[in-house]
């Protein structure tokens, strides 16, 4: 990984010199660069070239879309590689919330729709199956939007989730 930051810092001045403040070319470079620092454990420095991706992601959205994609695209992946499933959790929410807000175009449905299975996915992940098997349950009741297609009787929610919700159900219950 060495020879990794070595390439960022040679190109950080370069991109800096050859692209404008707000160009494609420079927030994928933070984009990269921000991933990279993730999975490297410089938090401080990733959550930098994250906010500036942010700024142009921002500054240079054509629609509530390409921003909402940003974060879900970007921002989600990097806060999970930092081991931050709170802040990804917050940013899957924010986004389903968003797309929620302009269900009436199929667009924003079938981005929120892969929201809700990135989000059942990571609280399976994080062993929070209530959350999980409820998240499923959203897909099941908005399974048109699914790009999958699954039989009409049949549930997104896998059946070991669905035990594994029934039993933490049981202790939280028994406590």
């Amino acid at each position: 990984m060495p020879q990794c930051q070595r390439l960022i810092a040679e190109a950080t001045p370069l991109v800096k010199k050859y692209t404008d403040d707000s160009d494609y070319e420079r927030y994928q470079f933070y984009c990269i660069s921000a991933m990279y620092y993730a999975m490297n454990g410089q938090r401080e420095q990733s959550i930098r070239q994250m906010k500036e991706a942010d700024r142009i992601a921002s500054e240079r959205q054509d629609s509530p879309l390409s921003y909402i994609e940003h974060k879900l695209d970007e921002e989600v992946p990097i806060y999970m590689a930092m081991g931050d499933t709170v802040t990804a959790i917050a940013l899957m929410d924010w986004a389903i919330e968003e797309c929620s807000k302009r269900e009436e175009m199929s667009v924003y449905r079938r981005t929120r729709f892969s929201a809700w299975y990135s989000l059942a996915r990571t609280y399976e992940e994080a062993g929070d199956f209530i959350w999980a098997e409820e998240t499923y349950m959203l897909m099941d009741e908005h399974r048109e939007d699914s790009p999958w297609e699954i039989d009409e009787d049949d549930s997104f929610c896998p059946p070991e989730v669905e035990a594994a919700a029934e039993a933490e159900r049981g202790r939280v219950e028994q406590e």
